[in-house]
């Protein structure tokens, strides 16, 4: 996962020259940009996935992080202990096709992806190659709250959510306003 924020972005938006809060704040982006990511259900920095998935025997198949830019490798395989071959060895820049209106969505056009249980490996780029502002907006807003917050973790203000792996300690909520501006990024399988 790519962060959607850099620090310098954040220490700008929040007006930080020095560097004794550099850590703290680098730890806080990588969080944050998962968050929203969750949050949308699909990606927004440019980044590669590997998947694999439950083929239906039809044509489309359903990924899991939208929206997608491109395919790089799609195979299958007919038991669960054999090995991943190639779908379409010939065909693949013909016959694999993303539909932008439902950037979730991975067409076959030649054959339909094998019926099975995760049987289906694909490989893919997803995510937004410039990321809309909105998302930037609401990071450093959300990163600049919890600083305030937190006072360098001692404050709990909102407490939301808790991570039980040692060392994870965070906690983001969205307020009303950011929910609406993120509303429309929302995915949701048409």
């Amino acid at each position: 996962m790519a962060n959607i924020v850099t620090l310098s972005e954040v220490k700008t938006y929040l007006n930080i020259t020095a560097v004794n809060l550099d850590a703290y704040l680098n730890a806080q982006i990588p969080e944050v940009s998962k968050y929203l990511e969750d949050v949308i259900g699909g990606a927004i920095a440019v980044d590669n996935f590997t998947e694999t998935l439950n083929g239906s025997g039809s044509d489309i198949i359903v990924i899991n992080k939208p929206p997608i830019n491109s395919v790089s490798l799609l195979q299958y395989r007919i038991t669960p202990r054999d090995a991943f071959q190639d779908l379409l060895p010939n065909n693949f820049a013909t016959d694999v096709q993303i539909d932008i209106s439902n950037p979730y969505y991975v067409y076959l056009y030649s054959i339909g992806f094998p019926f099975g249980f995760q049987n289906i490996k694909i490989t893919y780029n997803a995510g937004y190659t410039i990321i809309p502002n909105v998302f930037k907006r609401v990071a450093i807003e959300m990163i600049s709250e919890q600083l305030s917050e937190s006072k360098m973790g001692t404050g709990r203000v909102g407490i939301s959510s808790k991570s039980l792996q040692a060392g994870s300690d965070s906690y983001y909520r969205l307020n009303d306003e950011h929910l609406k501006m993120l509303s429309q990024y929302i995915w949701r399988h048409k």
